[in-house]
């Protein structure tokens, strides 16, 4: 299985990829970790693509960023995309209990850089702020390409609530054993669009 994560920063992409894979059995690739050197450095694309594109070769994996350099390579192997398409008051609550809890503990992210309370709460370079530029963005950037057909949209799942992470968590936990299919009942996707 191949499933490719997405969603606004703070929505859970990486928490939800590293679940998948623990239960899937297979490889997470956090796109952050390949974009980033540390001292917050960016890595330049040519690195980036070549780094990721390295990764999806393996049999199965969960991918989890909105990269659109990788885009293309990533959602056409999926099997599966996901899209965290919570609300935005959902996402800054848990962006700012993440922050804090990342702060406080110094855990390395993104390449083995630590977030800072003065970076994410006084400067431009906060993760808040880029959440606050991207929330609307990436809505219509990913409804657009739901519409465009250039994705098939029948692999691609929407998820508005946590609630349907946590069942979507635990469905795949009961079918482990049984059948390769990830999605939801029919009636709660089509509940979740």
């Amino acid at each position: 299985m191949k499933i490719a994560i997405v969603g606004t920063s703070g929505s859970g992409k990486t928490t939800l990829a590293k679940k998948l894979s623990e239960v899937l059995g297979c490889i997470h690739i956090e796109q952050d970790a390949y974009a980033w050197s540390p001292g917050w450095i960016k890595k330049d694309d040519e690195k980036i693509l070549g780094e990721v594109k390295e990764a999806l070769k393996a049999p199965s994996w969960v991918i989890c960023g909105n990269y659109s350099l990788t885009r293309d390579i990533a959602w056409k192997e999926a099997t599966h995309v996901i899209w965290l398409a919570f609300p935005f008051r959902i996402i800054l609550w848990r962006l700012l209990k993440r922050t804090i809890r990342n702060i406080l503990t110094k855990k390395e992210i993104a390449g083995g850089n630590k977030e800072s309370f003065y970076m994410q709460f006084f400067t431009k370079k906060s993760i808040f702020v880029w959440a606050i530029q991207t929330h609307s963005k990436r809505k219509k950037t990913y409804n657009l390409l739901l519409k465009s057909g250039e994705y098939d949209s029948s692999k691609i799942l929407v998820l508005k609530r946590p609630r349907q992470v946590d069942e979507l968590i635990v469905k795949e936990l009961f079918k482990k054993s049984g059948t390769s299919s990830l999605a939801l009942s029919a009636d709660k996707q089509a509940a979740s669009r």
